[in-house]
């Protein structure tokens, strides 16, 4: 069973942003199905570090693209980043501290966190991208 579905619903029209969103939804399903099958505590560390590292690159490449765009709100979206990072890293250390009995929490904190993420400041980014006539020419709609 999955904890997170992808489908259109989450698609901002960006496809490399899009692409990093399903691998980082694949990545919290894989947590919680390896938690859900008995998968040893060392597995799903491994698994969290690993999603963990993801989130980092995508949000890095998102900034990126969001400082060639000029996107006027990139300082509330790095903000928002930074949050997600801190709170997963505080959870991560609780997990370290309590074993398994914290990861549904947080699984469940990464994915309300994500989607929210996604549904607001990334679709408010995507807007500002299709507003603007002198926006970079690169590919932006997802296949």
């Amino acid at each position: 069973m999955s904890l997170m579905e992808w489908d259109g619903t989450y698609s901002i029209g960006i496809k490399e942003l899009d692409d990093h969103h399903q691998h980082l939804f694949m990545l919290i399903n894989r947590a919680f199905d390896g938690y859900n099958r008995g998968m040893g505590d060392a597995a799903v560390k491994k698994l969290l570090d690993e999603l963990l590292e993801y989130a980092t690159y995508h949000f890095s490449a998102e900034e990126m693209r969001m400082g060639e765009d000029a996107y006027p709100g990139i300082e509330e979206h790095y903000r928002q980043h930074k949050l997600f990072v801190n709170k997963v890293a505080e959870l991560m250390e609780l997990y370290k501290a309590v074993g398994s009995s914290i990861l549904t929490s947080t699984l469940m904190f990464m994915n309300t966190w994500l989607t929210r993420h996604i549904l607001q400041h990334d679709r408010e980014y995507a807007r500002y991208c299709l507003e603007q006539p002198t926006a970079p020419k690169r590919p932006t709609a997802t296949a």
